[in-house]
C-alpha cells in the first residue's frame, strides 16, 4: 500500500513539473516573439540597419526560441513573427505569435 501511494505521488509531482515547463515554455515563447517582432519593426521602420527577419532570428536565438516564420512587410512598416520553444517529449513546441509596426490608419 505505501509503496502504491509512493508511486502515485511521484506520478503527481512528474505531472506538474511537465505542466510547469509548458507553462514555462509558453511564456518564452510569448516574449521571444514580442522582442523579436520588435526589433524586426526598428530594422523595417529604417531605425535599425539589416534584414529584419534575420535580426527576429537572433533575438529569438537569444531569448531560448527560433522564429518559424517571419513576415516583414516594407510598405506596411510591420512584421509578423512566430516563435517557438522546443518541450520534452511528449509535447509540442510552444508557439506564439507576435506584430510589430508603424500603428494602422484609422481612415
Amino acid at each position: 500500500m505505501a509503496l502504491g501511494v509512493c508511486a502515485a505521488m511521484l506520478t503527481l509531482l512528474a505531472t506538474i513539473g511537465l505542466l510547469g515547463q509548458v507553462v514555462i515554455a509558453k511564456h518564452r515563447a510569448a516574449a521571444a516573439a514580442d522582442l523579436s517582432a520588435l526589433a524586426a519593426a526598428d530594422v523595417v521602420r529604417g531605425l535599425s540597419s539589416g534584414d529584419a527577419c534575420e535580426v527576429a532570428r537572433q533575438v529569438a536565438g537569444k531569448n531560448g526560441a527560433r522564429v518559424t516564420e517571419c513576415i516583414a512587410s516594407y510598405y506596411q512598416q510591420s512584421v509578423k513573427v512566430q516563435t517557438a520553444v522546443s518541450l520534452p517529449r511528449p509535447f509540442k513546441a510552444a508557439r506564439q505569435e507576435a506584430v510589430a509596426g508603424a500603428p494602422e490608419d484609422p481612415g
